[in-house]
């Protein structure tokens, strides 16, 4: 288990970081490398040596504009093919790479890109990108609409990175009170067909709004038009790809990385909790109690599956802590955080804000 701590002067300085910090802890790191040529607008690729390409990422090599990104799918999906770039350009037959790479431990792999706006991470099967969740998770920018202000990470932001035998947490922390994170890793749950990967962040694909706000989170769920922002919370329709940002590949009933066989679905969220988050912090001592932070499959017959059961972090309801207290429980060490940013006068969130109430979480803590 490890810590890691410090700043970051850009997006990109931040991927640096946790690559760099995940490969100190174990995670073996595979970046994209690709031949290839552009004419114009249209990158060929005539052959993949590592990795996988995708919409959104920073592209690299001798001749090629500084970020240039993959903007569409050609004949291409991933592999030998062409795609659309975003700078018109001509660029003779060269090794190309991306921003980022495929990070694997314990036999999962996540996808650790960036684009001109988020650092986003994508659950797959292997290094060459197989089988990969229906959509990434992200951290950057979390909302955009116009006549509204624009949410986003603020640099230099102060980041921490919490590495364990099979699970990674990254939290950046800007504006003073401002939170967004990443995480994944591989489930101890057993019995499950998939490889067990699991990854969430702040959000999910990023996208241009339809809401007043970036976020929705209540008691009882959320996450339609916008993210709860807090892992494994929603519960809401799946249709719009902000909200979904939380994958688990279970493999049951043959539906992979979804929670019920497709994205348009309601998953369980934070349902098999509701109680327990609604009654803290105690009424007689005011203490909050860690609460397990799981994630559960629907199943036929009405029944449901535990596929997450993360080690390492807890659901925690923030009153009464400040983000960063360090709480000490035996000889265990927790870290206080909201899921985005405290507000105890909307302690139960609300649709459409810019907050989290006081709906938060702590991470086990191995730091001074």
């Amino acid at each position: 288990m490890a810590y890691y701590s410090g700043t970051a002067a850009s997006l990109s300085a931040l991927r640096t970081n946790l690559l760099t910090h995940a490969q100190a802890d174990g995670w073996a790191l595979v970046s994209t490398s690709v031949t290839g040529s552009i004419s114009g607008t249209t990158l060929t690729v005539s052959a993949v040596a590592a990795g996988s390409l995708s919409i959104g990422e920073v592209i690299s090599g001798t001749g090629i504009t500084a970020g240039t990104t993959i903007t569409a799918l050609g004949t291409g999906t991933g592999g030998v093919g062409t795609y659309t770039v975003s700078v018109s350009q001509t660029v003779a037959s060269t090794t190309i790479t991306t921003v980022g790479g495929v990070l694997s431990k314990a036999g999962v792999f996540f996808k650790i890109s960036e684009t001109a706006i988020n650092i986003i991470c994508l659950g797959c099967e292997s290094n060459a990108v197989l089988n990969p969740a229906p959509g990434v998770v992200s951290i950057g920018r979390i909302y955009e609409l116009s006549g509204y202000p624009t949410r986003e990470i603020s640099f230099p932001c102060n980041y921490e990175v919490f590495g364990f035998a099979q699970e990674l947490y990254m939290v950046a922390n800007y504006d003073v009170d401002a939170y967004q994170w990443m995480a994944f890793g591989k489930s101890t749950v057993p019995g499950l067909i998939g490889q067990g990967g699991w990854c969430a962040a702040t959000i999910g694909v990023f996208g241009i709004s339809s809401a007043a706000d970036a976020i929705e989170i209540a008691q009882t769920g959320g996450g339609s038009y916008s993210t709860t922002a807090a892992a494994f919370w929603k519960t809401q329709y799946g249709g719009y790809i902000i909200s979904n940002n939380a994958w688990v590949n279970s493999g049951l009933d043959a539906h992979g990385w979804t929670y019920n066989g497709s994205i348009l679905d309601f998953p369980i969220g934070i349902l098999h909790s509701t109680t327990l988050i609604t009654l803290q912090p105690s009424v007689w001592n005011s203490e909050s109690v860690l609460l397990p932070l799981r994630c559960f499959k629907a199943r036929p017959s009405y029944k449901s599956s535990l596929i997450a059961d993360l080690a390492n972090a807890r659901h925690f309801r923030i009153d009464n802590f400040t983000p960063g207290d360090i709480l000490i429980i035996g000889s265990d060490k927790w870290k206080v955080f909201p899921w985005y940013r405290k507000n105890v006068t909307a302690r139960n969130g609300g649709n459409y804000i810019n907050h989290t109430g006081t709906f938060g979480w702590a991470i086990r803590y191995q730091g001074p």
